[in-house]
């Protein structure tokens, strides 16, 4: 099913493609992100994902579901800021900014992998650098991949993302043990989350406790690294015309 700009989605109008894949769409005022998912992932994930109730501040919330020409659909909240993969694409980050990632990455993948779910696809399109907020710096999105499973390979994506963050390369089969650039505590945990076999890697909240040790601040909530939060420099930001809507919103 190929949708195109004006369609209508449920009570949605399409305005325009989404970066992180899907559509930005509008219906009464409220702009939203609309997916199209698996006839599967709509029998299956939704339902654990209703039980599971997922309140985090770095996930983007679903608003609203149903299906149009045998086709499940999904919308949900629209974060202002800007992808990760637009800053990723003209620059590599600095240490400080990749862990201050994995730590916001880590604290959503805990969240969902304690209730039986996996993102299944971490990557920089599906995150957000909220911009104009002082609550949770990123936004996760992209849950058309949603599934049950038990995380593994989320941090394995996770580890994928910090060594393309740091070093603008995706990891080849062996990855070294020291990375340039990036001190012995924080390459061995990048190396940990690549592990070939899932059982070596460390699940998302022993991820989280490592990063606390690197930055010094075990709880997570004192000084964080060299900045007090990282975000886009000046030359990233462009005009955002997607409003975040704080308005009550139906909740599936």
């Amino acid at each position: 099913m190929s949708l195109s700009i004006g369609d209508r989605v449920g009570p949605y109008r399409l305005i325009g493609e989404h970066a992180g894949g899907g559509y930005r769409a509008v219906a009464n005022h409220v702009r939203v992100r609309i997916e199209l998912v698996d006839a599967d992932w709509r029998t299956t994930a939704v339902d654990r994902m209703r039980a599971a109730t997922l309140e985090h501040p770095g996930i983007a919330r679903i608003i609203d579901r149903g299906v149009l020409d045998h086709r499940a659909w999904i919308a949900t909240e629209l974060a202002d800021g800007v992808p990760l993969a637009e800053i990723m694409g003209r620059r590599v980050l600095a240490v400080d900014e990749t862990f201050e990632l994995v730590r916001d990455v880590a604290s959503i993948l805990s969240h969902l992998h304690e209730r039986g779910l996996v993102h299944d696809a971490i990557k920089p399109h599906a995150i957000t650098i909220r911009t104009g907020t002082r609550t949770f710096p990123i936004q996760l999105g992209s849950w058309a991949s949603l599934r049950s499973g038990d995380g593994s390979s989320d941090i394995h994506a996770l580890g994928v993302l910090a060594y393309r963050a740091v070093t603008g390369r995706f990891p080849g089969l062996h990855v070294p043990e020291l990375i340039p650039g990036v001190s012995g505590g924080g390459s061995a945990l990048i190396v940990r989350m690549l592990a070939a076999d899932p059982e070596d890697r460390p699940d998302a909240a022993g991820v989280l406790a490592d990063v606390g040790i690197l930055s010094g601040d075990r709880a997570l909530t004192g000084p964080r690294f060299a900045r007090p939060r990282w975000t886009p420099q000046p030359e990233e930001l462009h005009p955002i015309t997607d409003d975040v809507i704080t308005l009550p919103l139906k909740r599936v």
